[in-house]
């Protein structure tokens, strides 16, 4: 629906208003001098109103026009479509502001400078104290030689000329309005090397902002320019610090010397863990799990690193909230992480609902995945960042930055949530041989055990399509492109003040080369950059949509789980069929999963074989027929493994996808076990003959089920 306004590179904004007006409101502050007074043009989700037909796309009949003079003027905009009846998914208002000119920081030191130009990924980063001005902004925004210190963060990306940073001030401080104006000590400047349309995290951080809810924390932002000791440093993106705090993240924090485990924790599934853990009491908890009952994508075997390294990447957890006492609460919230990741395995995997009791996972009497797992993780959640993570295609997804959280306290909820979604800076189309053409399903199928497991369940996916559809019908992906488009149109001048300073992250940069895809490395200015970003996003937004919404197997395994819901269960297992054409019973590696410790093989390359099943059934009509078998190396479906008739009458098998297997946890090939929904077929009462025959491209067989009712 409006797929032409998804497309449109629009040049959408709705009013322009004082720099100094606080998110989604208006503000008119006469008391300001002219010379000192900025615009800031703010679109705004508004909370108030319901989606109408009036949000329907329009042409914008103006081009935008950027500012390049030192002398910045008012622009007014023709909106692409009226954002006044806009509202997003959960109803609160998910704006983003931008001035006429952009803000400046000013940080002073007496420590001069090498504490921004010498820490690299594994040094240490000094933090130096100094005096943080904020400029050419609305006077109610500006600081004056605040107290503060300032520090190298980041990990791979702090190995680059142009460094992040982390402020601190020493006491609260509003930043911009961002965040409500909410005042806070921490926060960072995302220095945008790799991404040279410097729009990839503002991007990635909307999109977060609207697609969790209000309950959840995703970082406000706004660009600012940076100087050091009265040193131009460059562009950066101001953002917000990820921490437990009101407003940030909200989870209960723990009082000093607080030995108890019923607390809020933040963690973050992270391969730089070991850095953290080298350093001791020093350095951030950390901790591994032991993922049972079998591990998913638990190593990324041979990842080559830009530092020349190769090795395989184990990935642990940092924990980044306050842990008061870590010989209680580190193995505590470890131990509830593998409960959980055992609960969403078996209810993905194996189908058996279990529940968390007392620290141990046990049997329940939930009557469907969705009950299960909404005990033991914060579903919404899940669901956000899943779509999140189709959209942007991130790389790093399966081992940093990838951010949950737990309130464990007695007001808490009690469920691993997502939270605090992070560095986009190699996302959204820029990485080599990651989705380079914005087609297909990644999060799906990438190395995120967490993000891996829920896509195979049919409730999830459908909350998706439900979440995905809010999304759009609230305008939220074209408000996204609209947003870096006027970015771009802008800030030109400002984007070249950036590059002259830091020309060699312009082009060909032998810091990021390794990393960013051919095309972009050709590039000369941002806007081109701007360009191949705002195509490739354009269109990732236009297959998901196809993808979300085709009536696919989705909707066909949905009416099978609510089918299975109040069915009856015969099993039937292979080894016991009539085996024909040279497949034949074997013995099961015991502790490998397949039921009776038998299961059929000899399948693979050899068309024809055939096993034939005798159910019973207690009366004519319909009945759902599941098969157990093993994956394959590759995605299948079960009609290109198998073909089948009932009573002598060929049934074609629905197709539905078997994803791959992998080596990983131990599991051989062929012995990747899983089921699948294969087809709704007719029986008559009482005997009839179900029959498999493979097709040269199938796999060891463990059962099949009947489902009647």
């Amino acid at each position: 629906m409006r797929k032409n306004r998804l497309l449109a590179l629009s040049a959408a904004m709705m009013m322009v208003v004082g720099c100094g007006t606080t998110q989604g409101s208006k503000t008119d502050d006469s008391s300001a001098k002219p010379e000192e007074t900025s615009s800031a043009t703010q679109t705004s989700v508004e909370s108030n109103k319901p989606a109408s037909s009036s949000s329907s796309s329009k042409s914008s009949s103006s081009s935008k026009s950027s500012s390049s003079s030192s002398t910045q003027t008012s622009t007014t905009f023709e909106p692409s479509f009226d954002w006044s009846s806009i509202v997003s998914p959960y109803g609160n208002k998910r704006d983003y502001q931008i001035f006429d000119k952009v803000p400046e920081i000013k940080f002073t030191t007496t420590e001069g400078l090498n504490w921004a130009t010498q820490p690299n990924r594994e040094s240490d980063k000094p933090e130096v104290a100094g005096t943080l001005t904020l400029s050419n902004c609305d006077t109610k925004f500006a600081l004056d030689s605040v107290a503060a210190s300032m520090k190298v963060r980041g990990n791979y990306t702090s190995n680059y000329q142009k460094k992040p940073f982390r402020i601190k001030f020493d006491a609260k401080q509003s930043m911009l309005g961002l965040n409500k104006g909410g005042k806070y000590k921490k926060w960072v400047l995302l220095a945008d090397v790799k991404d040279t349309s410097m729009l990839r995290n503002s991007l990635g951080f909307y999109l977060g902002r609207n697609l969790m809810d209000d309950k959840l924390f995703a970082s406000d932002f706004t660009p600012v320019h940076l100087y050091l000791n009265n040193q131009y440093w460059g562009l950066y993106i101001l953002a917000e610090q990820k921490e437990v705090k009101s407003g940030r993240v909200e989870v209960a924090e723990p009082p000093a010397n607080y030995s108890g485990t019923d607390i809020g924790y933040l963690m973050e599934l992270d391969h730089y863990y070991k850095l953290e853990e080298a350093k001791g009491e020093a350095g951030d908890p950390t901790f591994t799990v032991d993922y049972k009952p079998k591990a998913i994508n638990y190593y990324a075997q041979g990842q080559q690193f830009g530092d020349g390294k190769t090795g395989d990447i184990e990935k642990g957890y940092t924990i980044g909230s306050d842990i008061t006492d870590r010989t209680t609460q580190i193995p505590f919230i470890k131990k509830f992480v593998e409960n959980v990741y055992t609960v969403m395995y078996n209810a993905a995997f194996n189908n058996t609902l279990q529940q968390i009791q007392d620290g141990v996972v046990t049997a329940s009497s939930y009557t469907d995945a969705e009950e299960c797992l909404s005990k033991v993780i914060d579903i919404d959640s899940f669901v956000a960042a899943y779509i999140l993570g189709e959209l942007s295609c991130d790389p790093d997804v399966g081992y940093s930055s990838f951010y949950l959280s737990a309130d464990m306290s007695v007001t808490g909820n009690k469920l691993l949530t997502c939270n605090c979604p992070w560095d986009f800076d190699t996302t959204f189309g820029i990485r080599q041989g990651t989705v380079e053409n914005s087609q297909g399903i990644y999060a799906a199928k990438s190395t995120n055990m967490w993000l891996s497991m829920l896509p195979k369940l049919p409730f999830f996916m459908q909350k998706v399509k439900a979440k995905w559809n809010a999304a759009k019908e609230a305008g939220v992906f074209a408000k996204a492109n609209d947003m870096i488009s006027e970015f771009t149109a802008k800030y030109v001048a400002d984007y070249k003040k950036n590059y002259d300073k830091w020309p060699r992250t312009m082009g060909s940069n032998p810091e990021t080369n390794f990393e960013v895809r051919r095309d972009v490395q050709q590039f000369k200015t941002q806007a081109e950059c701007y360009g191949q970003m705002s195509d490739w996003f354009n269109k990732r937004v236009q297959f998901l949509d196809g993808a979300f919404n085709e009536k696919t197997a989705l909707d066909v395994q949905t009416e099978f789980a609510n089918y299975k819901k109040d069915a009856t269960k015969t099993r039937l297992e292979a080894e016991s069929a009539v085996l024909e054409g040279g497949c034949s019973a074997r013995n099961n590696v015991t502790g490998e999963g397949v039921s009776s410790n038998g299961y059929v093989g000899d399948l693979d390359g050899n068309q024809g074989r055939s096993m034939t099943f005798t159910y019973n059934a207690a009366k004519a009509g319909k009945v759902l027929i599941n098969a157990g078998l093993s994956a394959r190396t590759d995605d299948r479906t079960f009609s290109g493994m198998f073909t089948m008739d009932v009573n002598g009458t060929a049934v074609t098998p629905e197709s539905i996808t078997i994803p791959a297997g992998t080596n990983e946890g131990g599991a051989r090939d062929y012995h990747f076990w899983t089921n699948v929904d294969v087809a709704m077929v007719d029986v008559k009462a009482g005997a009839n003959q179900i029959k498999l025959t493979s097709t040269g491209q199938s796999t060891n067989f463990d059962y099949i089920d009947v489902y009647a009712k």
